[in-house]
């Protein structure tokens, strides 16, 4: 991850505050969202059509990132984001031969030996990382940071 990636965070609705600091924080460090999700939260009660805005928006989110980070625990919403980063990747290698340079990452515990876990955790090209700090201590920081504010304790 470096600066000037673009980058998506899945994760529940329930965490959207911790995604939205985290998404800060990513920021403060040169990396631009594709998508910011939790600013409109939640969107059940508010049709079919917005559903269907929102799950076209969120999609296009995962297929444009370079990285794409699966904060966990999560429900339906980020698995099925989970997918279509997999899938993003396995066929750029068909058509192309070669991986497209997209990061997977899943953050947190939710995959160490507990009965939550999912496969597709494990799928070679998913990096797991057990915390959003390991996950920040592989983000460089850049010229002018102010680092006391870009940590996820901010």
């Amino acid at each position: 991850m470096n600066k000037g990636d673009l980058f998506y965070i899945a994760s529940g609705l329930e965490r959207a505050s911790e995604v939205a600091l985290l998404c800060a924080v990513l920021e403060k460090r040169g990396m631009h969202p594709t998508y910011k999700w939790w600013l409109h939260g939640g969107v059940q009660n508010e049709g079919p059509t917005r559903i269907a805005e929102v799950a076209e928006a969120e999609i296009d989110g995962v297929e444009r990132a370079r990285v794409v980070i699966v904060l966990l625990p999560g429900g339906r919403g980020p698995h099925v984001e989970l997918g279509a980063a997999l899938g993003k990747q396995l066929m750029f290698y068909k058509l192309e031969g070669f991986y497209d340079p997209c990061e997977i990452i899943v953050v947190g515990d939710t995959f160490m030996g507990k009965s939550t876990e999912c496969a597709f955790y494990y799928h070679p090209l998913v990096r797991r990382i057990a915390s959003v700090e390991l996950l920040l201590a592989e983000v460089p920081h850049v010229d002018g940071c102010d680092c006391a504010t870009c940590t996820v304790a901010a």
